[in-house]
């Protein structure tokens, strides 16, 4: 809280004025040389919003608002961390205070967040690589967030700018990894010319083919395989043999359920493991399966990605035939696998964002529009919002 009520106040309409940061604000408190309390630490963002978003000012302090999320569950088990949640505002008891601002002030400045928070935070919803692409140096998932800026690109006009990114979540830990952020537009037109140009083919898809390409593998793929039949062989032969033993009464019923249950327990085990190998490796097995399937493959997704014309579109499209996208550094990568029977087989293609290409496009397309010049200070992808005219102060 503030010592004196009349820099709340000051915070709150200089807020609602619409044209006041929490940057400003907090230049003006030091400043004016207002503390929060005596010997108090300076203002800070967190501070200031905390008190444009606290109802209490407007003479109404409320208690009991948070609740236990997992109050429901069983009350003998532990739970690792208590997880809080927001109660219903009818549940909420409120305790009159005096009144600093006005009901109608603190709505203002209340409509005034909302619409910054939408705005220029992170942005609401899902780009069209949400959930499928991946840091390729740590393995860690990516985010996607939205920027606004504006640059003045003569004495009245101003433009401004908005830009979506993907960021690598290991970055947030110190010194883990160093991928930089990519703008989302030269990677999704990197990706959707990868699977125009390899994936609604059958003939250039199978050359990116991981099994297909691996001639060693093969070959010991082919003697394990013969391997595990032949051990499967004798264990079948053992037990036709004790089989034999018991019915002419050299065996025991005791040892014979023993040794037979013994054999099945083998049996099952290597027919598992010839069946994991014929899952990883399925081409060596059905040839003209796999075949099949990589056409069947192909021509669905070259019908569905001529189908797909908005974003959403595109999307389920990803989802349903592409596994994960992985970057770092403008070298992109596209897995996925064909499925055949109920097994499948795995294919990469990977090519690196041709950046000086793309640049000419959005050159053309801001020629085309009346736009002159680089579009973008620091990344020339940002798409612009508006034109505004800054109004010149009168001497």
């Amino acid at each position: 809280m503030v010592a004196d009520p009349i820099f709340c106040r000051q915070i709150f309409e200089m807020y609602a004025k619409g044209d006041t940061s929490y940057r400003e604000i907090m230049r003006h408190l030091k400043k004016v040389k207002a503390y929060r309390r005596p010997k108090s630490k300076p203002w800070n963002w967190s501070h200031i919003h905390h008190i444009l978003k606290n109802e209490m000012y407007t003479g109404m302090r409320y208690f009991d608002t948070m609740t236990d999320a997992n109050e429901e569950q069983d009350p003998m088990q532990k739970l690792k961390a208590r997880k809080m949640m927001i109660r219903d505002r009818r549940d909420w008891i409120g305790v009159p205070v005096p009144a600093i601002i006005s009901k109608e002030l603190f709505e203002k400045v209340r409509i005034r967040i909302e619409h910054n928070e939408k705005c220029y935070r992170n942005a609401k919803g899902r780009q069209l690589l949400s959930g499928l692409i991946w840091c390729d140096q740590c393995g860690s998932p990516c985010w996607s967030f939205r920027q606004y800026y504006w640059i003045k690109r003569s004495r009245d006009i101003k433009r401004i700018y908005e830009k979506y990114l993907y960021c690598c979540s290991g970055r947030r830990k110190v010194g883990y990894c160093n991928t930089m952020q990519i703008d989302v537009r030269p990677l999704h037109a990197c990706v959707s010319d990868m699977i125009t140009e390899h994936m609604l083919d059958s003939e250039k898809l199978r050359r990116h083919l991981r099994s297909m390409n691996k001639r060693v593998n093969r070959e010991k793929f082919e003697k394990e395989l013969s391997k595990l039949d032949e051990q499967i062989r004798t264990c079948d032969t053992k037990k036709i043999r004790i089989t034999d033993l018991y019915a002419s009464g050299d065996f025991g019923k005791e040892e014979y359920l023993k040794r037979v249950a013994q054999y099945d327990v083998e049996a099952i085990s290597l027919k598992a493991k010839k069946s994991e190998l014929q899952t990883r490796v399925p081409v060596i097995l059905k040839p003209s399966d796999v075949d099949k399937a990589l056409t069947q493959y192909c021509e669905l997704a070259k019908t569905e990605f001529e189908q797909a014309t908005d974003t959403e579109a595109k999307r389920q499209f990803l989802l349903n035939f592409v596994e994960k996208v992985t970057y770092r550094n403008d070298r992109v990568a596209v897995h996925g696998f064909i499925p055949v029977d109920s097994s499948k087989i795995e294919f990469v293609f990977k090519r690196s964002i041709d950046r000086e290409k793309l640049r000419e496009e959005v050159l053309q397309k801001d020629r085309k529009a009346g736009r002159i010049g680089s579009p973008v200070r620091r990344d020339f992808f940002g798409q612009l919002l508006a034109e505004a005219k800054v109004v010149s102060p009168k001497v």
